[in-house]
């Protein structure tokens, strides 16, 4: 992506970087519903502030690459948690609607033909 015509790739950036954001506070939501306090709510290592994460543009335009290169670094971190968080999640809501399921069965297990 040339530097000079990059105002496309920034607007995707920025966007992308918004819906990243909106899902952390997706899961803070369910963290708290859950009844998790204090460091257990989902939380981003690096903060997401408008175009920036950890205070470092994502913007290419007018950017040095080193301090692109650092916030790209730093979003891949947060969409890395992000990952382990669904991941987690989905997980713990498998093993509970199997456990509903197998309850659903009864002592006896699944019926026989």
């Amino acid at each position: 992506v040339s530097k000079f015509w990059s105002a496309n790739y920034d607007r995707a950036m920025i966007c992308y970087l918004a819906c990243l954001h909106e899902f952390g506070m997706y899961a803070a939501t369910i963290d708290r519903a859950n009844g998790l306090v204090g460091d257990d709510i989902f939380h981003y290592p690096f903060a997401i502030e408008g175009d920036k994460v950890n205070a470092h543009t994502i913007k290419l335009t007018l950017n040095k690459d080193a301090k692109w290169t650092k916030a790209l670094k730093f979003m891949l971190a947060d969409l890395k948690v992000a990952l382990q968080w669904s991941v987690h999640h989905s997980s713990v809501s498998r093993g509970a609607e199997t456990a509903l399921r197998m309850a659903a069965l009864g002592p006896e297990g699944p019926a026989r033909s």
